[in-house]
């Protein structure tokens, strides 16, 4: 087991260096690195996404279980199989955002203004979003899953992020590619946003209903003292 385990942690790890980082290379132009480095900001950028690998790989492996999609499967009759499209939707979204940004900064091509604080904010909440994520991930643990669905055995869980915000995940996943846009300054992946926005309210509303049909009172009572995305605001 513990081999498997140290073989998905590096997958990850790849992927998501290959992802976050390899993906607005290959729009910039991957024999341009060294132009892709020459601004502070996409340099650090860069170095944060290398410690993002490297901590998901240290941090799987550490993992009190073994996280597997294909075992993290709903009760027959509990899940919501529409809701299937959403990862992918959001998936290419993010890939051809991540594209346009390295593409559109080499080519200053539908930029926003270019004060490097606003890259620099960028950074900060992609850095923020990513820690918000991996603590939503780890508070849910077992019940994480791809899928709107009950697992056997499935508690409401109310502590972490969720004391707050009933989908913190979420708002994690649409935090992160906006602040990644920003790092590039590009308009056009931040206006994608706009997207995954739409997607993710769609989701949470079948995702709510399953639950309150499934907790009943206590969904309720839950409800009423949290907010779904951003406190005071949805």
């Amino acid at each position: 087991m513990y081999r498997w385990k140290y073989a998905i942690a590096l997958g990850l790890g790849l992927a998501v260096f290959g992802f976050a980082l390899g993906v607005p290379l290959l729009g910039w132009g991957i024999a341009d690195w060294r132009g892709f480095l020459s601004i502070p900001v996409r340099a650090v950028y860069s170095v944060t996404v290398l410690l993002q690998a490297a901590l998901l790989f240290v941090g799987y492996l550490l993992l009190p279980f073994t996280y597997l999609p294909s075992q993290q499967r709903g009760q027959a009759g509990k899940q919501v199989v529409r809701q299937a499209v959403v990862p992918i939707v959001a998936r290419l979204v993010w890939l051809v955002a991540l594209v346009i940004a390295g593409w559109g900064d080499r080519r200053d091509w539908l930029q926003l203004p270019d004060p490097s604080w606003v890259r620099y904010l960028g950074l900060l909440i992609y850095i923020l979003a990513l820690g918000w994520i991996y603590w939503s991930f780890w508070t849910l643990g077992r019940q994480h899953s791809a899928e709107v669905t009950i697992q056997e055995h499935h508690v409401l869980v109310t502590r972490g992020p969720y004391r707050w915000v009933r989908h913190p995940m979420y708002l994690g996943l649409l935090l992160f590619p906006m602040g990644a846009a920003l790092v590039f300054g590009s308009l056009l992946a931040v206006g994608l946003q706009l997207v995954l926005v739409l997607l993710f309210v769609w989701r949470i509303g079948d995702e709510e209903r399953l639950m309150a049909e499934e907790f009943g009172d206590r969904w309720v009572a839950y409800s009423s003292r949290t907010w779904r995305l951003i406190p005071r605001v949805y």
